[in-house]
């Protein structure tokens, strides 16, 4: 597969911004505008899916250390908490006969945000293919 262009990789980090901007923005415990967040999720994957699956380097470098990413982490989610639902059901393959799997909104927004904020620090150092 080709690299990405500089257009694709420049409208995934503005929704990737923008995402980022919104979730600092929350102040606990306001509601959460889940218009909004519906809206911020739909821009990421507009955008992200133009650009495709791109192979990580094996030498990629860490960004944020353990500490301060649990740390982030446990803020996320006590700031998700204001969203009306935590909670969902999901059955990975219908076709399968297999149980459902509970899933967490608030540790997927919160594994979203900081995953974006690893590949806006690998990309404001230069490290395109480290962001992509």
């Amino acid at each position: 597969m080709s690299a990405p262009s500089d257009l694709l990789i420049g409208r995934f980090v503005n929704a990737a911004h923008n995402y980022i901007k919104w979730v600092d923005d929350l102040e606990s415990p306001q509601p959460i505008d889940m218009l909004r967040l519906h809206g911020l999720l739909g821009e990421l994957q507009a955008a992200v899916v133009p650009i495709g699956y791109c192979e990580p380097p094996n030498d990629s470098p860490e960004v944020m250390p353990l500490s301060e990413h649990s740390e982030k982490y446990v803020a996320l989610i006590t700031k998700f908490k204001a969203l009306p639902i935590e909670h969902y059901w999901n059955i990975f393959d219908p076709l399968q006969d297999s149980d459902p799997v509970e899933g967490s909104i608030h540790d997927d927004l919160a594994d979203i945000y900081l995953d974006i904020c690893k590949g806006l620090r690998h990309f404001s150092a230069g490290r395109i293919p480290d962001a992509v």
